[in-house]
């Protein structure tokens, strides 16, 4: 992994944008809210200033996405963060947040895991011809 690979926790912005570039590979954007929990003097939680990030994934992760996240699901992004300046329409400078994802992962957290095991033991190996689903 490289240097500026960070993992961040929050939750899916809006409804991920599945795309193909000309040579066929497939990218999927959303943007990710990340919310800093406060606790205040009385001992009780509330969520503090959120940073929001454009995040992209690439390849058969993004493909991975495309055929289950949805918009508020809760997610844990690792990947490498970049800091982009642009212009807006108005002439104006912005600054924007991006990570390019190695890995997403629905958080268990707020979240019941569910998932599909292959048919052998713990201790078995699968099969030369059988898919490790994950």
């Amino acid at each position: 992994m490289s240097v500026n690979t960070q993992t961040l926790v929050g939750n899916v912005g809006g409804e991920p944008e599945l795309r193909f570039t000309p040579n066929g590979n497939a990218v999927i954007n959303f943007s990710l809210a990340v919310s800093r929990r406060v606790r205040a003097e009385d001992g009780s939680w509330s969520d503090g200033s959120t940073t929001w990030y454009r995040v992209s994934a690439w390849r058969k992760l993004a493909e991975h996405l495309a055929d289950g996240l949805s918009k508020g699901d809760r997610v844990i992004v690792i990947g490498q963060v970049e800091n982009r300046e642009y212009e807006d329409k108005d002439g104006n400078k912005r600054t924007s947040l991006e990570i390019t994802a190695d890995d997403v992962g629905i958080s268990a957290l707020f979240n019941p895991v569910k998932s599909e095991r292959a048919s052998y033991s713990h201790n078995q190996a699968p099969a030369a011809t059988e898919e490790v689903p994950f």
